[in-house]
């Protein structure tokens, strides 16, 4: 029993870090993928790259300090967080950081495009986000269900935008 009670104790008052990255090659040309994160990061609805059935993001600016409002859809309801742009150099990289309230209690997020010489980027998403104890189920659903989906649509509508841009409609 003291066992449990010492454990207990020890998550209680713990805090931890979940580090995270994700790494996804495109044929599109990092200012094409710039241009479409900006699109979704104003107002992911009018987004074809953001997978809007796992969140929506809105913002006034896609600048340094600017507020992004993340409506997180979950299978146990919906949740509103906010983060902000920490830094951010145009065409290349953007960190957006949690503001208070947010599931997370800390942590940063950066999204870096990297050209390729063959005219495509690499995507990288890297992130690290800290949580304490009371916050272990959010936790867990963001490792288990909501990043891994996120990347999986996120991808797939990327597929889906590469097809279009390299097979656009013929005009008739």
């Amino acid at each position: 029993m003291e066992i449990l009670q010492d454990l207990h104790s020890h998550l209680s008052s713990a805090s931890w870090r979940m580090p995270f990255h994700a790494r996804i090659s495109t044929r599109l040309s990092s200012s094409e993928v710039w241009r479409q994160l900006e699109i979704a990061l104003r107002d992911s609805r009018s987004s074809d790259l953001w997978p809007n059935r796992l969140s929506e993001i809105r913002s006034d600016a896609v600048e340094p300090h600017a507020v992004l409002e993340v409506k997180y859809k979950t299978p146990a309801g919906v949740r509103i967080v906010y983060d902000k742009i920490v830094d951010y150099e145009k065409g290349r990289r953007l960190t957006y950081a949690p503001l208070k309230g947010h599931v997370f209690t800390a942590g940063a997020v950066t999204i870096t495009l990297t050209a390729t010489k063959e005219g495509g980027c690499i995507i990288d998403w890297t992130g690290e986000y800290r949580f304490e104890a009371s916050q272990i189920w959010a936790a867990l659903a963001f490792r288990l269900y909501y990043k891994p989906a996120f990347f999986a649509q996120f991808e797939k509508k990327l597929r889906l935008l590469e097809a279009r841009v390299s097979n656009p409609p013929s005009k008739t």
